[in-house]
């Protein structure tokens, strides 16, 4: 029962799981970390289908130094009835999330580079301004100025 998932530093690596009958194996999965996979494009190959509720323990994921990664989970809306954390660092061509009102009631917190949020699209206003307050500047700007601030910050930014 895998409840830990952290890939780092697989350069050649185009899709993080080979299809969507792997993703449904992880119904226990609670933490998901992808850094440093420059080829990494997206979560499964497009013409693989997906679940609406594949991932319903997944609590925390972190996306970060992943330039061609462009959708979680293309085209899917995704249940994420147990998710509290996101946090998405230097993945400048996702440019969507998977996420609507009712989709994610218990996340907490979204941390990325502010031009990236500022990018982001949506289907509506509705939703952004939704998951708006959730959302803080990663680096922090307390951490700029006094180089102190740790993730999570405890400035409240």
């Amino acid at each position: 029962m895998v409840q830990q998932l952290s890939n780092f530093n697989c350069p050649s690596i185009e899709k993080l799981f080979s299809s969507g009958f792997m993703v449904q194996q992880l119904s226990n999965l609670e933490e998901l970390e992808v850094r440093d996979c420059r080829g990494l494009k997206g979560m499964i190959p497009d013409d693989q289908k997906l679940n609406y509720e594949s991932l319903p323990k997944l609590r925390k994921l972190w996306l970060e130094e992943l330039p061609e990664f462009d959708s979680l989970f293309k085209g899917v809306h995704m249940c994420w009835q147990s998710l509290k954390e996101v946090f998405i660092l230097s993945c400048p061509k996702l440019q969507k999330l998977p996420l609507d009102i009712n989709d994610a009631p218990n996340l907490e917190d979204i941390q990325g580079e502010p031009m990236w949020w500022d990018a982001l699209e949506w289907d509506n206003d509705a939703i952004r301004s939704q998951f708006q307050p959730l959302f803080r500047a990663y680096p922090c700007p307390c951490y700029i100025s006094k180089g102190q601030c740790m993730v999570p910050c405890v400035c409240g930014q």
